[in-house]
């Protein structure tokens, strides 16, 4: 098939060429490097070498070679030690001009070379087909398509060109284009990559890419027991050299690339018994429920059809996490379990109450904690007791005792049965950060004496964590309530932070982490506030911890809306749970976030649909805070619309927060919140609760002009003097500092800086590092002086 010229890979051969420096192309098979370069030099005299077989097909001598540009292929492959020295020998004569390709990474022992000679890179994503390149690819052969359909096959294809041509391929002998969504065509790309790639693999690579290719991601002790191959290390190392197979994650883990896994699967169902399959998937199971991935071990105990063992780790999980275990991954598990069986056992039967109950499902959840009172199938009585009071903590329809009496109850039973209680997720009670049924929070801002009846109860069941969360719930309050000097508040904030942070709950560290954040945000310590939630997340890496992740990231995007930062916000939406696929309790943070990110990108109607969806959940829970948090972005939505009603609303949020007096759920929107609250006054509001909040607000709207706000697109074109100049002054350069470096004198600095201004559309220099960032015009820690 014709080669379709790709813009970017021919200008970075250009420019090697223009320079006469090396080109090296790094891909994986089916990139069609080698392609690019043929059509590339097809006018010119070349010498082609390759290294496929392990070492170069041939070595002629150096003082023959007559022609001035040398290619070398399947670099990847080379491990002989005379091919690798010719190599070397002729990048020392600098009247040759060589291009290398190769199929993964940067061959170590050619690094040098490559880096003395200012060598021009071209990576795997200049390759990568748009839908332009489909376009004209189709066109050569006649094949005329609608826009519709051309972003239909580059998606089915992901822009990969090997996939492209197989497409075409059936194109042209009249098969339909919807059929690509089955995945029609990548037989031809695994045909392509059989004889390029897998037949030159020696026979053990092939064999663990088979095995691990069932999991998909792997670290490297789970692939020496799956395998049983003690140099997994070396099998990883060639493999991302000939292939590029794995990439590596942020956790350490090793994941494999789509089209591998596809390929692996293929050649799995050709050179593989079910049996041996089931064999591997049953060695995973058992790996990850040592590791206590009980999702991942569930996974694969059904994959391997085996019943008997999803249903005994379903037990361990509701036994060992007695709240809130992963009910809402285990929910496909926990449905397929008959009737019978879930009577069967007291765990399954809590299991699958709590399941309906976290996925807001209350008729199920109360037929089921129904049929669970009284069912000590395989529980002792004293466990039961302590298993059904921990229950009673989150199902609001169980029991009419209050919060603090199931409390008091849970603790006196422990003690007098000496039994310790698995540690419960007490962020529960952080409702205003985080999720969860019970508004802790509510009841504490209400009534004091709570303080003292709750503080007992949590230290005796969780020691030093108990005592900081006492300290977080009154700390959270008071800032909220905008109760004491916020140097104190800070300073409680980061003594309960040394109290849970050495204790087992990784949840607590996440709500003293965010509380501190969101105090430094209320003082306009932005970059305090960043430097806090960075250590949190980077701990987060450490521990390879995943549960608290989309948490984390709603939480960092809320910090990001406060300085208009849009791109964040789509990121965000691209990855946020959907709230219209259906509520789950666990995740009504992110819910909230995403409304306020919808808000960021203007995306006003989306927003509000997504709130008038939310508010009868609310409503249902009697979940004050969020209800109010709510109202208050209806009241920007509503007033950016254009709609009068926004002061009946607001209004209505405000008359609840002064109940509460929660001066910071309206003052922390803003400068968002600052013209309705200054719209909606009303003579029946509180006047000193009102002067503080609008106080308040003031204030946030000063540290934070842009936001929750929205700037249209707008494309801004300065010249590389003036993006060096924004460069320097974004970066904290003096004007002095900035005429020395750039050699131009203080009027010449004065009218680039004018100039800069207006095509920004600002007035000052700290308004053009904001405007700046917003729109990405720098990249990030670039320095073009330098």
């Amino acid at each position: 098939m014709r080669y379709i010229k790709i813009q970017n890979v021919y200008r970075l051969l250009k420019e090697a060429e223009d320079n006469y420096v090396p080109c090296l192309l790094l891909a994986p098979t089916g990139y069609g490097k080698s392609a690019a370069v043929h059509y590339f030099y097809r006018r010119k005299a070349t010498l082609e070498l390759s290294g496929l077989h392990g070492k170069l097909d041939a070595m002629p001598d150096i003082n023959s070679i007559r022609v001035s540009t040398i290619i070398i292929d399947n670099i990847s492959f080379i491990r002989d030690e005379e091919s690798k020295q010719y190599i070397l020998s002729l990048f020392d004569h600098p009247e040759f001009h060589m291009i290398v390709i190769g199929r993964g990474r940067m061959p170590q022992w050619l690094m040098t070379k490559l880096f003395d000679r200012n060598y021009v890179l071209i990576g795997e994503k200049a390759f990568v087909l748009n839908t332009s390149h489909v376009k004209a690819f189709l066109e050569n052969y006649h094949l005329h398509l609608s826009e519709a359909d051309i972003k239909l096959l580059t998606k089915a294809s992901r822009g990969f060109p090997v996939s492209v041509m197989a497409m075409c391929g059936h194109l042209l002998k009249g098969e339909k284009i919807q059929e690509f969504t089955q995945g029609l065509g990548w037989e031809d790309v695994f045909s392509y990559f059989k004889e390029h790639v897998y037949r030159y693999l020696p026979p053990d690579v092939r064999m663990f890419y088979l095995k691990m290719g069932v999991f998909k991601k792997f670290d490297s002790d789970m692939a020496k027991v799956i395998t049983g191959f003690d140099y997994v290390h070396s099998i990883i190392e060639y493999s991302l050299d000939v292939g590029h197979f794995v990439t590596l994650d942020e956790h350490g883990i090793w994941v494999m690339r789509d089209e591998f896994v596809k390929f692996f699967d293929w050649r799995r169902g050709l050179e593989m018994t079910p049996e041996d399959v089931r064999a591997i998937c049953i060695a995973g199971a058992r790996y990850y429920e040592d590791k206590q991935e009980d999702v991942l071990a569930i996974k694969y105990y059904q994959k391997a059809h085996q019943r008997n063992d999803m249903i005994r780790i379903l037990k361990n999980n509701a036994k060992r996490r007695p709240s809130l275990a992963h009910y809402k991954e285990l929910e496909p598990y926990y449905m397929n379990l008959t009737d019978q069986e879930v009577r069967s056992s007291f765990y399954l039967n809590k299991g699958i109450c709590l399941v309906h109950y976290f996925l807001l499902r209350n008729n199920e959840s109360h037929y089921w904690y129904q049929e669970l009172i009284g069912n000590k199938n395989e529980i002792d009585e004293y466990e039961y007791q302590i298993q059904m009071d921990i229950l009673q903590l989150y199902l609001h329809f169980s029991s009419p005792r209050t919060l603090i009496e199931n409390f008091t109850q849970l603790c006196c039973e422990s003690q007098r049965y000496h039994l310790s209680i698995p540690p419960i997720d007490l962020t529960l009670a952080m409702p205003s950060l985080m999720n969860g049924g019970v508004d802790f929070s509510t009841y504490l801002t209400v009534d004091d004496k709570i303080w003292h009846n709750l503080s007992s109860s949590l230290i005796d069941l969780y020691g030093d964590e108990g005592k900081g969360l006492i300290l977080l719930l009154q700390s959270e309050k008071r800032m909220i309530c905008d109760e004491k000097p916020h140097y104190e508040i800070l300073r409680d904030l980061c003594e309960a932070s040394e109290l849970v942070n050495h204790g087992r709950q990784l949840d607590l560290r996440f709500v003293a982490a965010a509380c501190i954040t969101r105090m430094h945000i209320f003082d306009g310590q932005y970059e305090s506030a960043e430097k806090w939630l960075r250590t949190f997340q980077d701990s987060l890496v450490d521990k390879k911890e995943e549960r608290l992740k989309m948490n984390v990231e709603a939480f960092a995007t809320a910090l990001k809306l406060y300085v208009g930062d849009e791109q964040a916000a789509r990121h965000y939406l691209s990855i946020a749970p959907n709230i219209q696929e259906g509520l789950y309790m666990l995740d009504n943070y992110c819910y909230l976030i995403t409304i306020k990110a919808y808000v960021t990108i203007n995306e006003l109607q989306l927003a509000l649909d997504n709130i008038h969806f939310l508010q009868s959940y609310y409503k249902r829970k009697n979940n004050i805070i969020n209800m109010i948090i709510l109202q208050i972005i209806e009241s920007i939505v509503l007033y950016r619309l254009g709609n009068d009603h926004f002061k009946e609303v607001f209004q209505e949020a405000f008359r609840k927060a002064q109940k509460y007096h929660y001066v910071y759920l309206i003052a922390q929107e803003g400068r968002a919140i600052l013209p309705i609250l200054e719209a909606s006054y009303d003579k029946s509001f509180d006047q000193a609760f009102y002067k503080h909040v609008l106080q308040e607000t003031r204030k946030i709207a000063a540290y934070y002009p842009e936001n929750l706000s929205y700037i249209p697109e707008r494309e801004i074109h300065l010249t590389n003097r003036e993006t060096e100049i924004l460069g320097m002054l974004t970066a904290g350069l003096s004007s002095d500092e900035i005429c020395q470096r750039c050699r131009i004198s203080y009027s010449g600095l004065k009218k680039h800086n004018r100039n800069i201004y207006r095509k920004l559309g600002v007035k000052s220099r700290s308004e053009a590092e904001r405007m700046a960032k917003r729109l990405h015009l720098l990249a990030k820690d670039a320095h073009p002086w330098d």
